[in-house]
């Protein structure tokens, strides 16, 4: 199963890592990329991806509250947030994220959850 993967992240650098990343392993589409909350709401509602990559300080609104829509939605993606603060961890997981990425850790770890997600596996 390919999974389709939106990214939303207020740094172009970032989403254009993460693209490439994505595009190089196997069984992943990227549906697009958006660097705020009012293209992320408008794309999700275009494109139905199966996994949003949503980086938690983005433009507009803050995942805190961007998380109860995007959970709401038709196609209900599984939403991994990305921070570079590991602290707030514990914050994303209570307000309903299915997975944390530390922005520091080694990119295995994003492409490992990704693949659980293929498998049917659940997220830790």
């Amino acid at each position: 199963m390919t999974l389709r993967i939106l990214i939303a992240g207020s740094r172009s650098l970032t989403r254009s890592a993460l693209r490439l990343l994505l595009q190089e392993a196997n069984g992943f589409e990227v549906v697009g990329e958006v660097a705020d909350s009012e293209e992320l709401l408008a794309e999700i509602q275009a494109k139905h991806p199966s996994v949003v990559l949503l980086e938690w300080e983005l433009p507009g609104q803050a995942g805190l509250e961007l998380l109860p829509a995007l959970r709401s939605h038709n196609g209900r993606p599984v939403v991994i947030v990305l921070s570079g603060r590991p602290e707030l961890e514990p914050a994303v997981r209570d307000a309903g994220a299915h997975a944390f990425f530390n922005l520091g850790e080694p990119p295995r770890r994003l492409l490992s959850a990704l693949r659980a997600i293929q498998e049917g596996t659940p997220l830790k």
